[in-house]
């Protein structure tokens, strides 16, 4: 709605009017997710799986239901490098082309339980920080008497090995990790669950799937007690 006037030495006079409807602006479409690369079409069946269980659970307009579509190829180039010598691994990026969240500071819908602990997935544009966070808190050598809290198949000298990359955080210190460095004993790509306060790293699952599916087992046994809080949003 527009007035024009003009002053004709008695006041303002109106002389055109334009009224036009009011058009509420568009949304930005989302971009595509990138394409799940061949060699990682195993996770598909396992996150969609996992994915159909939560949102059976979880209704799409609670307040912790963080899901947002998979990444682009816009967001792999400018998040995947954490430095000049670390990457999130090609097996973690394409997990985040099927599934990613936007950052809730309380809690999400998409997390894993761990021993009653609930570890948030993080969205894939923080893994960089969650990194760095980590890396941050390495003091150039381990005592030998914390280090009898790491699981023999993980291999570190610090607080954290550079090649763990988090991907899950408890909001306390707390995360799991995708391991790209494991002992002889370990393998890549196994699950590691950092313990802050025990200084504790344990291996839950040789691989991210394994994760995965177990997730899913727990959802489609019934226990669903993990999303009492969750749904009481």
């Amino acid at each position: 709605f527009n007035v024009k006037d003009h002053q004709d030495g008695q006041g303002e006079v109106v002389d055109d009017i334009d009224i036009s409807a009011y058009s509420a602006p568009q949304p930005k479409p989302q971009p595509a997710p990138a394409p799940l690369d061949a060699d990682f079409e195993h996770l598909r069946t396992p996150v969609a799986q996992w994915l159909a269980q939560v949102q059976a659970i979880v209704p799409s307009d609670n307040a912790f239901y963080t899901l947002v579509p998979g990444i682009d190829a816009h967001t792999i180039r400018h998040y995947a490098k954490l430095d000049e010598d670390t990457q999130v691994p090609p097996e973690l990026v394409n997990f985040y082309k099927l599934v990613n969240v936007k950052l809730n500071a309380v809690t999400s819908a998409f997390f894993f339980e761990v021993a009653g602990t609930h570890f948030d997935l993080l969205p894939f544009k923080r893994i960089g920080e969650a990194w760095q966070d980590l890396e941050n808190l390495c003091a150039g050598e381990l005592d030998e008497e914390l280090a009898q809290g790491y699981d023999a198949r993980v291999q570190a000298d610090d607080y954290v090995s550079a090649g763990w990359i988090p991907f899950a955080h408890d909001h306390e210190g707390n995360y799991l990790l995708y391991d790209t460095e494991p002992s002889d004993s370990g393998c890549h790509g196994q699950i590691i669950a950092l313990n802050n306060a025990g200084w504790t790293r344990e291996v839950l699952a040789d691989s991210l799937t394994d994760l995965i599916e177990a997730a899913t087992r727990t959802l489609q046994s019934g226990n669903t007690r993990a999303f009492e809080f969750v749904l009481r949003e």
